[in-house]
């Protein structure tokens, strides 16, 4: 089944002067005793902040960083931002099963097609040639935690790559995801 997503919209240009630096302190909640890779922490920060689904989430004009948090559980990096505006960005990082996940929560309705900013998201992880995901086509799922709303999920042929789009239902865009495990 195919949904149409053109009308939901984001705004993804560069990133926003609310982004943290590299050097921004983010709160530690480590679940396990292994110290957090500096070095990998370092790499999947730039590389969010740096993200087309980052700048999504910190588009807003109202829309500030209020909290960054690290939590670090069995090799796996979880980092967590938080906006004044109630936007989210949630990333997840497990170099064992070569997992990647980036989550926006948004709160606020922005700049251009959704399905573009999953697409930037595509061309991030895997390059100009991304992984294989055709946008014309996804897969219509209601959203099991919210009432009314409904998942547009998209699929590649390489490294189980998924994008998603979430809608309320009114068909305001919510969330958006992509994810890929090799």
């Amino acid at each position: 089944m195919l949904v149409a997503c053109g009308a939901a919209s984001v705004s993804i240009s560069s990133p926003p002067a609310a982004a943290p630096s590299p050097r921004a302190t983010c709160a530690e909640a480590r679940t396990d005793a292994e110290p957090v890779d500096s070095t990998r922490l370092l790499a999947l920060r730039r590389s969010v902040e740096s993200g087309p689904l980052y700048a999504a989430a910190a588009a807003g004009s109202a829309a500030r960083l209020a909290a960054c948090r690290v939590d670090q559980s069995l090799g796996t990096i979880t980092l967590q931002y938080d906006f004044t505006d109630g936007s989210r960005v949630r990333a997840t990082h497990d170099p064992r099963i070569e997992y990647s996940e980036q989550v926006v929560r948004l709160v606020a309705s922005i700049g251009v097609p959704a399905i573009e900013a999953l697409q930037r998201a595509e061309r991030a992880a895997f390059g100009a040639e991304g992984c294989g995901i055709d946008w014309r086509r996804n897969e219509a799922r209601t959203a099991p935690a919210e009432a009314g709303a409904t998942d547009a999920v998209f699929s590649g042929e390489v490294c189980n790559c998924q994008g998603r789009i979430r809608s309320d239902a009114s068909g305001r865009v919510v969330e958006l995801a992509f994810k890929s495990a090799c």
